[in-house]
């Protein structure tokens, strides 16, 4: 069996059908989104991020980080890796990308390369329901967060890439979003109310 979520006109509904019925329903139509999910455990989702910065200080937003890990823990294993940053200034900053770079090639070698997405402007931008489709099709996901200088070009030629938006956002924030879109991704496919 397979669930089939529905979208139309912001209502949610929710059915089962055998395998053989699903080529039946007006995927193509473009007042719909489908979005297949196996029916499993959701705890089974692995979800890193690899950060090149220092700790977040402030208060507001260890809250909120704390609050999305907390709705998550039901469904999926989500974690965070601080890698150090490096001060930088003017005269050495293509420098530093390379040094950041290379860090995080290294730790990126324990992960196959297929579950590896660089966070960057030039990455692929999904509406919320695509990342939920993104999310359930990739059992385990790595997302990687840059430094203040970004990737090296080797970084980004070796790995996929997305992108939240085409804005840019302080690292603390990008966390937050982060944490909110796979939560939000993750009531999608659970179909709770919560993305409306």
């Amino acid at each position: 069996m397979s669930t089939i979520i529905f979208r139309k006109n912001f209502e949610v509904k929710k059915y089962l059908f055998e395998e053989e019925l699903i080529n039946k329903f007006p995927f193509a139509n473009e007042f719909y989104t489908a979005i297949f999910l196996k029916e499993g455990n959701f705890n089974d989702k692995f979800i890193e991020a690899i950060l090149t910065k220092s700790k977040v200080k402030e208060e507001y937003f260890n809250d909120a980080i704390g609050e999305y890990f907390k709705r998550l823990k039901p469904y999926a294993r989500v974690k965070f890796i601080d890698l150090n940053a490096e001060s930088f200034n003017e005269s050495n900053k293509e420098v530093i990308r390379e040094i950041e770079s290379q860090r995080i090639i290294k730790s990126l070698e324990k992960y196959n390369q297929n579950e590896v997405f660089l966070l960057h402007e030039r990455g692929k931008i999904f509406n919320s329901l695509e990342f939920a489709s993104f999310i359930n099709q990739n059992q385990k996901v790595v997302f990687v967060i840059g430094g203040s200088l970004g990737f090296s070009e080797e970084l980004l030629s070796k790995y996929q890439q997305i992108s939240l938006s085409n804005l840019t956002f302080l690292h603390e924030m990008v966390r937050v979003i982060l944490l909110e879109q796979i939560y939000r991704a993750i009531t999608i496919l659970k179909v709770k109310n919560y993305h409306h």
